[in-house]
């Protein structure tokens, strides 16, 4: 009678234990979550010259959530027209949130450049405006 027993208080265990490593590794998602981190901010906003479209930058924490106090984030670059549809989106990840700096819009012709805005590897945007 003692062996089912043991086999039940080993699974028990193994169970409790495997719950509390995953509860550890997804710790800083819950928290992101529970306050309300998780939602979308914008960076920048601007208007194109020809006044046709608006490009919006936003960041938001890239899930599962790396860490408490500057988690990796993911930039997205959203080019929307005048009647409010989205045209062109480009997203990219940087792998902390203070790596993000204001960016640099440089419109031009038939696309839109966004510079500057990685401190850590210099990445860049680019949405074209011909579609």
């Amino acid at each position: 009678m003692s062996r089912p027993k043991k086999r039940l208080s080993l699974k028990i265990t193994a169970g409790i234990l495997a719950v509390g490593i995953a509860a550890f590794l997804l710790y800083p998602t819950i928290v992101f979550v529970f306050e309300g981190k998780l939602k979308t901010e914008e960076v920048a906003s601007a208007r194109s010259p020809d006044g046709r479209f608006v490009l919006s930058i936003t960041k938001r924490a890239a899930i599962p959530v790396n860490e408490l106090f500057d988690p990796a984030i993911v930039v997205t670059a959203r080019l929307v027209a005048t009647d409010g549809r989205t045209v062109r989106q480009s997203s990219v990840q940087l792998a902390e949130d203070s790596d993000l700096e204001t960016p640099t819009l440089n419109w031009l012709t038939n696309r839109v450049r966004i510079v500057g805005f990685d401190r850590r590897t210099k990445q860049e945007l680019e949405l074209p405006l011909n579609f």
